[in-house]
């Protein structure tokens, strides 16, 4: 099963996308029965603000199958939004580059008064 989630959250101390998205993954390998990170790589959004995208497989546990992510996290003021894309496993590396276009595209937006 392929998807997306996007959580957010408000921010209760100053931080960068990139610094959050990196705590974000500290994080998470705790939860996960095995991790191996591919890459930990800065990447730009369209906006041309940038963060950290990490390309991990992971197992949550025992009957679950191993899966591969790709998580980011985007700061908007006060607002962070952690960015998930969960694939299959059998994904060819060939392919990365049109999720990172997919997670590049995300931005900032100020709601209309």
């Amino acid at each position: 099963m392929n998807n997306i989630i996007i959580l957010s959250d408000t921010l209760m101390t100053e931080a960068s996308s990139g610094e959050y998205a990196r705590q974000s993954m500290r994080l998470a390998a705790r939860d996960y029965l095995t991790m191996s990170v591919e890459s930990d790589e800065v990447i730009t959004f369209v906006d041309s603000s940038t963060s950290q995208l990490g390309i991990f497989r992971a197992k949550y546990n025992e009957v679950t199958e191993e899966r591969l992510f790709f998580q980011t996290a985007k700061v908007c003021d006060k607002t962070v939004y952690l960015i998930t894309i969960g694939l299959n496993n059998d994904i060819e590396s060939t392919l990365y580059e049109q999720y990172r276009t997919v997670v590049e595209s995300f931005v900032c937006v100020t709601p209309k008064k």
